[in-house]
């Protein structure tokens, strides 16, 4: 691996129960990454993901579609169509993997210290990875689940640092909330790479 150009990259997004104009659904987004048929995945030649920790694919889907089904809003309605109910992300390995080998000497520790790194951040919400062997660059999948609380409330930004941020900026200002959305996501890469990228050897990806 060049480190002068190798970046690993992390990413993340929240999905609802039920698919939006903008968005997949839970459930669309699972089966998706499942390479289940009928859930165009755009892969020359899809092959199930391969489990890594934390419970299996369908496990996820179940319990996230069981918390919507339980949650309620602060007057006791159920959770809206469009409530977001699941947080899915990818990491990917810098070195394509067709030229990846047992023998490459970062692979197993950025492996290690990626999954160290994700129950950092999300603590027993993260339920769940798998790894990608279908796409150009080896990419670890990871599902994190929001905690129902005493009163059935579904928080996403119990584990959406980046809406969590958005959220908490008073100003109702959608430039400023979307400022404080992109400076949080900014910051968990930047953390990624400090805590994961660096240790192995990656730049500092680019990011807007």
């Amino acid at each position: 691996m060049n480190s002068k150009s190798a970046t690993s990259v992390i990413h993340f997004d929240a999905f609802p129960k039920y698919p939006t104009q903008n968005k997949l659904s839970a459930r669309q987004v699972i089966k998706k990454d499942m390479r289940q048929f009928g859930y165009p995945a755009r892969i020359l030649f899809p092959k199930p993901p391969t489990h890594l920790t934390g419970l299996t694919l369908d496990e996820v889907l179940v319990k996230a579609e069981k918390q919507a089904e339980l949650a309620r809003d602060t007057v006791g309605r159920k959770l809206r169509k469009d409530g977001l109910i699941l947080l899915r992300g990818y990491v990917t390995y810098p070195t394509p993997i067709k030229k990846l080998t047992q023998t490459d000497p970062n692979f197993r520790p950025w492996v290690k210290l990626t999954h160290s790194f994700l129950r950092k951040q999300f603590n027993k919400q993260f339920v769940s990875s798998f790894a990608a062997l279908d796409e150009d660059f080896y990419t670890i999948r990871f599902y994190v689940l929001p905690t129902l609380d005493d009163q059935n409330h579904l928080d996403i930004t119990s584990i959406h640092p980046a809406l969590r941020a958005r959220q908490l900026v008073s100003n109702i200002s959608k430039a400023k909330k979307e400022e404080a959305y992109n400076v949080a996501m900014r910051q968990f890469q930047e953390n990624y790479y400090q805590e994961v990228s660096r240790k192995i050897g990656c730049h500092r990806p680019e990011v807007e």
